[in-house]
């Protein structure tokens, strides 16, 4: 913008043709009278009616006593205004002050220019002198910038007029004001610097204004340029003229906040998110054009974007897609330091969650729970040392999780319908990141359990009112499958019988304990597996864990039957009776089905003795009644008192017609120990067990060829809840 000032001279102002030094100065309101050298410089404010003060000069009084101008006390004088332009006017008028004559004149003139005055004496006695010509610039100066607000270190162009151009004299720039710095530049050098400074720049008669510039070196208010004039290039005494003035205000950046609010930072904002800035010029006002200019001195990434990069105070950052810090910088100017704002894009970078008074650790994927678990989640946020931005994270999802906060807890009442029927938990601050949820129904599992010390077991399910043995190691197991393990599960075995106490205690899905090491062992007993919902570390504090029991069974000592052996001298080497009574031990202790009962009792063999064989080997059966008359039975028990007697051969008497089954390999006499005969060829835990049960007053199964007691099964393994009792 152009600023055209002009000084403004007033009143009557007075000439007189003198030899003095020239000599230009402003004169300000109210008018004083000055005296003007000759020639004559007149600022364009002085075009009008002011004031001449001329002394002709020459003196033509006869009397040398007498200082008068002339002769007889009156000269007459004449003037004349001779203007390239307008239409001047001169008036005459005399006065005599002290006896002296001296003519005044008024002159007005109506252009800029160079302005011949012509001045004539005329004696009383009527002899004019040589006419005397004075002249007077009327003249005019003007300085303008390009820009009237810069940057720091920013320039601006500085145009000078004077009018008329062939005006002489000297032009000079003085520098004053401001707080801070500005140069003044010919072409690259610097000729003012400074504020608050009178250094002067004396330009000469020529004057390029192309070479000129005013550059911003530190902000400040503003500073004063003074264009000013001086015929003779003195160091500007009083009388020299100021000319017009050009005013330049240097800004710079002071601060960038948040737009709107004024928020000073660090700011934050959710990730892939957008924020506005603003400039605060110092000092206020308007910034210079194409300021202020912005950029990002540091980000995590490469793709952050700032709109517009310049010529706006409010900005609009995005492209925020890495999380971190986003270090913003705005300035006013090449040189100027700027200002900056930190901004945090912020998302979520996991899910942590704790049950009850646990500590936060790290969700897994899927997240399994027990149905009624109550489980507080934790957003954790990246970068870690940031804030969360207003109303971030965000919660949502199917687990019915809602609302915002870092930390969200949610209900899981309802079970999933299948291992991949996901109750979702998602946080939200830009990035979304979510948890599956597998909600399992502890209710609807069953619980198994197998020995694992001799005769280690399959798992099967516990059955209510089946038998555990004291001294046998069992493990339980929480049959999951196909669900995943709960988190914070625990296990109890607990004693039905006194107190309810429990008697083993773990974590996780399986639990396994020696009975008969926990104090009340032996009578009703029971397992629980249950969701440690209020982190007691058992299942009775509290009354909100979710759990699941098995069915009551009993733990109970086990029954032993001491076996007595003896066998037929035609029986080739000595029998393994304690293979024998382990085998057929295993048999009915050891659960191999679902369906199987296990009794708790155990074989011993106490002794072996030797029968001779005789003519009694291989034994006939002789009768189709079991009775003591049996032929070679008989011989062999009344011989010895031993329970168990092994002979050669058993074998049906198919003269007398008697129906025996072919493979018969041992039989049992009237329920006493003693009244077993086995075959030696059979010699084993199966046929053991089988005749021995028989001796318990067990009988016969006929239903299923897998039972101990079934006749003549080839793979007898099970046992019936009361078969099982009848051993022990």
């Amino acid at each position: 913008m152009k600023n055209r000032n002009r000084v403004v001279i007033c009143g009557m102002v007075f000439l007189s043709i003198a030899s003095s030094s020239p000599s230009l100065a402003c004169v300000t309101y109210p008018p004083m009278a000055v005296t003007y050298p000759d020639p004559a410089f007149w600022p364009v404010a002085a075009m009008g009616h002011d004031s001449l003060e001329i002394c002709g000069g020459a003196s033509y009084d006869t009397d040398p006593g007498t200082p008068t101008c002339c002769d007889y006390g009156i000269d007459y004088h004449d003037w004349s205004v001779e203007e390239t332009c307008g239409n001047g006017w001169i008036e005459g008028y005399e006065t005599y002050p002290n006896g002296a004559e001296r003519q005044n004149a008024l002159v007005q003139f109506d252009c800029i220019g160079k302005h011949n005055i012509w001045h004539t004496v005329t004696d009383f006695g009527g002899t004019p002198s040589d006419a005397t010509l004075s002249y007077a610039w009327v003249f005019d100066i003007s300085a303008s910038l390009s820009q009237s607000v810069i940057g720091v270190g920013d320039t601006a162009t500085l145009t000078m007029d004077y009018s008329p151009s062939d005006l002489p004299g000297y032009k000079k720039l003085k520098l004053t004001g401001g707080v801070g710095a500005v140069e003044v530049l010919e072409g690259e050098r610097t000729v003012i610097s400074g504020a608050d400074t009178s250094e002067t720049w004396q330009l000469g008669s020529r004057f390029d204004p192309g070479l000129v510039t005013v550059k911003g070196i530190s902000a400040c208010y503003q500073a004063t340029l003074w264009l000013q004039f001086t015929p003779d290039g003195s160091n500007f005494p009083s009388s020299n003229y100021n000319g017009n003035s050009v005013t330049v205000k240097v800004v710079e950046v002071y601060e960038v906040v948040k737009a709107g609010t004024g928020e000073p930072g660090p700011l934050y904002v959710p990730l892939n998110g957008t924020m506005q800035l603003k400039g605060n010029p110092w000092p206020e006002g308007p910034w210079p054009s194409g300021r202020p200019t912005w950029e990002f001195v540091s980000q995590p990434g490469t793709t952050g974007v700032i709109t517009p990069s310049s010529g706006s105070d409010t900005v609009t950052i995005s492209g925020l897609s890495v999380a971190g810090q986003y270090v913003v910088k705005a300035k006013c100017g090449a040189l100027d330091d700027g200002a900056t704002i930190t901004v945090y894009a912020v998302g979520v970078d996991r899910i942590q969650y704790k049950v009850g008074n646990d500590p936060y650790q790290d969700c897994p994927n899927p997240l399994a729970v027990a149905k009624g678990a109550d489980v507080t989640f934790k957003a954790i946020k990246k970068p870690a040392a940031a804030l969360w931005p207003t109303g971030k994270p965000v919660w949502s999802g199917s687990s019915g999780a809602s609302g915002t906060g870092e930390e969200k807890a949610v209900d899981f009442d309802t079970a999933s319908n299948n291992p991949t029927d996901y109750k979702v938990v998602q946080v939200e601050c830009g990035n979304s990141v979510s948890v599956n949820v597998v909600v399992v129904d502890l209710s609807t599992l069953v619980i198994n359990a197998n020995r694992t010390s001799a005769p280690v077991e399959s798992s099967f399910p516990v059955k209510s009112g089946e038998h555990f043995e004291l001294g046998g190691i069992f493990k339980f197991d929480l049959m999951l499958n196909p669900w995943p393990e709960p988190v914070k599960l625990g296990a109890e075995i607990w004693d039905l019988d006194y107190i309810n106490e429990v008697i083993a205690s773990g974590s996780g899905a399986s639990i396994s304990h020696t009975f008969g090491t926990g104090g009340h062992d032996d009578g009703t007993c029971d397992v629980c597996f249950y969701f440690d919902n209020n982190t007691s570390g058992d299942s009775r504090t509290g009354c909100n864990d979710p759990q699941v029991d098995s069915y009551d069974f009993e733990v109970q000592e086990l029954t032993y039957h001491y076996l007595t052996f003896a066998k037929s001298s035609a029986v080739a080497g000595t029998p393994d009776t304690g293979d024998a009574c382990r085998g057929a031990t295993d048999l009915i202790l050891r659960k191999d089905t679902a369906d199987d009962y296990r009794a708790t009792a155990k074989f011993i063999a106490a002794g072996l003795s030797t029968i001779p064989a005789s003519t009694h080997d291989p034994v006939y059966l002789l009768q189709s009644t079991y009775d003591d008359n049996w032929g070679d039975w008989s011989y062999f028990r009344d011989y010895d008192s031993s329970e168990v007697i092994i002979v050669e051969d058993l074998t049906p008497a198919d003269a007398q017609k008697i129906y025996l089954p072919p493979d018969i390999k041992g039989i049992s006499k009237g329920g006493i120990m003693y009244d077993i005969l086995l075959d030696d060829s059979f010699f084993i835990g199966e046929v053991l067990a089988h005749e021995v049960g028989h001796s318990c007053g067990l009988g016969h199964n006929t239903s299923n060829q897998d039972m101990i007691m079934f006749s003549g099964g080839t793979n007898r393994t099970l046992l019936t809840e009361s078969e099982a009792s009848g051993f022990e």
